[in-house]
């Protein structure tokens, strides 16, 4: 006669003690390293974008030698709106310019 007792999968049981369960990992715990999310491509279209403006194509800015201010503002328009996702180019001058 079969037993109306439920039965633990092997895979969710030690092998040394059937009767504690184990949590199997979720997938997402083989994925590899992931950094920490920030919302900067937001801030570009959103409340912070005039300070990056002010902060990227100011005379005053040290990469205005380097790079030209037509196409950093060139950059922040497609970006702001929505046409082509910048955030990362963005994101490296402004890091340049404050570093």
């Amino acid at each position: 006669m079969p037993s109306a007792t439920p039965r633990i999968p092997s895979g969710f049981t030690s092998a040394s003690d059937t009767t504690r369960l184990i949590t199997p990992m979720p997938s997402s715990a083989n994925a590899g390293k992931r950094g920490f999310p920030t919302p900067f491509r937001n801030w570009l279209r959103g409340s912070e974008q005039a300070r990056f403006r002010r902060l990227l194509l100011s005379p005053d800015a040290g990469i205005a030698r380097y790079f030209d201010g037509d196409a950093i503002r060139q950059l922040l328009d497609e970006h702001a709106s929505g046409r082509r996702d910048h955030w990362r180019r963005v994101f490296a001058l402004a890091n340049l310019e404050l570093w």
